[in-house]
């Protein structure tokens, strides 16, 4: 990677290979690809800024993915006149670290401080941040501190507590003492799309393990939340109905407490990644995430009956 930005036209052939492949090679649009350094780490950016952009959306993926993930998302955004900033998030995608792991959550967060500065200059403003899973997490975190930037914040499926948290607090220790690492299921189920999925399990850049440490620093994290505040933004929430991945059921009301006036969007027949559904939940679903995004803050979607499937 090389360092600062740089447009894609210039950077190696084997980053172009890798960039085609996770279908960030978008045509008709300003790529920039370089790095940010945190904590002695390199994450990968990629930004997508329009000539006459009106605002930028910063996307966070959720754990095992890359940014490779918001391809047909950042199409739309674009489509609209809005800037794009996506970053691989430490361990993950085209960015250093331990795979899939991190010594702690505050990480991730500076990491985000780093991109943004990055793009203080060049990206404009209004700031939307968009983070799906961990990267929904990862806003949270970084919504802990006041010089947090973002006008406005959607959470896609946000990871407040993993699913089975409970039986896998008991189980940590014990399975700790004999490996660093659990395999993770290559049968895929957080979406209906089946040509999504097929892309995720065929995908040379998408994790396939589960780091034991880094299941104890998202519980280590959890435990530092109990009396979080967060700076002011306006606060969007979307969640599936069918999602196990997330304990959603926890997750929700605790988020209704800690974020007031926080619009909540249920889309009852919806997996993980809800934004990557398909059929009528997909497209209502992504509906919501464009009219958020795109919309000046303060206004929000208007908030109905659930989304249906």
């Amino acid at each position: 990677m090389p360092l600062g930005r740089a447009p894609v036209r210039e950077v190696p052939h084997e980053l172009k290979a890798r960039l085609a492949s996770s279908h960030l090679d978008i045509a008709d649009s300003i790529h920039w690809v370089g790095t940010a350094e945190v904590d002695g780490i390199r994450v990968a950016i990629h930004s997508w800024i329009p000539s006459h952009a009106t605002a930028t959306v910063f996307l966070l993926h959720g754990y095992y993915d890359h940014s490779g993930v918001w391809e047909p998302h950042v199409r739309r955004l674009l489509a609209r006149n809005v800037a794009v900033v996506a970053m691989d998030l430490p361990g993950h995608g085209l960015s250093e670290g331990r795979p899939m792991d991190v010594d702690s959550f505050g990480v991730y967060a500076r990491a985000l401080r780093a991109v943004e500065d990055s793009l203080r200059s060049v990206a404009p403003r209004p700031w939307s941040l968009a983070g799906h899973s961990l990267g929904g997490a990862v806003a949270l975190e970084r919504a802990r501190r006041p010089d947090y930037p973002y006008a406005k914040t959607l959470l896609l499926a946000p990871m407040v507590r993993y699913a089975g948290w409970a039986w896998t607090g008991a189980a940590i220790p014990v399975v700790s003492l004999f490996k660093d690492d659990l395999a993770r299921n290559r049968k895929l189920v957080s979406s209906s799309d089946s040509s999504f999925l097929a892309r995720l399990s065929t995908d040379p850049m998408e994790g396939w393990t589960t780091s034991l440490h880094w299941l104890k620093q998202v519980r280590k994290w959890h435990g530092s939340m109990d009396e979080a505040t967060f700076a002011p933004t306006d606060w969007m929430i979307l969640q599936g109905g069918l999602d196990g991945t997330v304990d959603w059921k926890y997750g929700l009301p605790w988020l209704r407490s800690r974020l007031p006036g926080a619009k909540a969007l249920m889309a009852p027949l919806a997996r993980h990644h809800l934004h990557n559904e398909g059929g009528r939940t997909g497209i209502a679903v992504r509906q919501a995430f464009d009219d958020f995004l795109s919309s000046p803050p303060s206004q929000r979607p208007k908030i109905g009956l659930p989304l249906g499937g």
